[in-house]
């Protein structure tokens, strides 16, 4: 069996209200000390090998990731209108490769090698090194229900959206918060991910925080109730943080003693197209 990956939600998704997804995390498997067994490797997440990422990636769960996206289009079901997805003919900007990890992990699921774990049980055997949860390594969050992804980030007994959750801390961003059937208390776990500023201003009116992709050149928007940052993250910020370091881009959760400070429930985010 697989001791690193644990499925947390299986059923139709939430973006199409039809299909058969599974939400599977992975970055459980532990030395005897405690410690992350399989380190991320992705340096702009998590930095030096002292911070581990847990990732929930969500896929179809009855076909391979790639016929998914480039033949059957049944990717609508965990990406929904997503302008970047891979085979988006016009604007596909999605960095993912899907015949890499998402494989991997579906395999591993189709080969019937990942048991299910309760979502509130996920935190409690989550590596001591853990520095990030990563919602959406492959896949929209908005995809599984809002009450597994408030189970998965509260633990057991949570109901505290605004409180500081299980993990040190978290990233996670949606393409479907403008959908009318989408669970809109997402917003305290996910950025929405917009691409103008009509976008933005639409969905900071209705209680998000963005994350915004734009053309190589343009301003960030420094006026208002919530001015923008650029992704510290970034090539054009020197990548002067990590993710782990930032924690900015955790919808409307308060993260302590992150270097942007409170400033991190306030502020939006913007980052340029590569």
């Amino acid at each position: 069996m697989n001791d690193n990956a644990r499925v947390i939600y299986e059923g139709p998704s939430q973006i199409t209200g039809k299909g058969h997804i599974v939400g599977i995390v992975t970055g459980l498997a532990r030395k005897r000390d405690g410690t992350a067994k399989v380190k991320s490797t992705n340096t702009k997440l998590a930095g030096d090998a002292a911070s581990h990422v847990m990732q929930l990636f969500i896929l179809n769960a009855d076909e391979h990731p790639s016929h998914a996206v480039y033949d059957s289009g049944n990717d609508e079901h965990i990406c929904g209108s997503c302008p970047h997805k891979r085979g988006n003919p016009i604007s596909s900007r999605c960095y993912v490769r899907v015949e890499q990890a998402p494989r991997a992990v579906w395999q591993s699921y189709a080969d019937g090698n990942i048991e299910y774990m309760d979502p509130r049980d996920v935190a409690a055997n989550q590596p001591t090194d853990t520095g990030l949860m990563r919602l959406g390594a492959y896949g929209d969050p908005a995809a599984i229900p809002f009450k597994v992804l408030r189970e998965l980030m509260n633990g057991i007994g949570g109901q505290r959206y605004l409180a500081p959750d299980q993990f040190k801390r978290h990233t996670g961003y949606t393409h479907q918060w403008m959908l009318q059937h989408i669970d809109q208390r997402l917003r305290f776990f996910l950025m929405a991910s917009v691409e103008s500023e009509c976008q933005q201003d639409l969905a900071t009116s209705m209680g998000w925080r963005t994350f915004r992709v734009v053309e190589q050149g343009e301003s960030l928007r420094t006026s208002g109730n919530r001015p923008e940052i650029a992704c510290p993250a970034s090539k054009e910020q020197g990548y002067r943080l990590n993710c782990v370091e930032c924690g900015a881009c955790n919808g409307e959760r308060l993260t302590s003693g992150a270097p942007l400070g409170d400033l991190t429930r306030k502020v939006n985010v913007m980052i340029e197209a590569h």
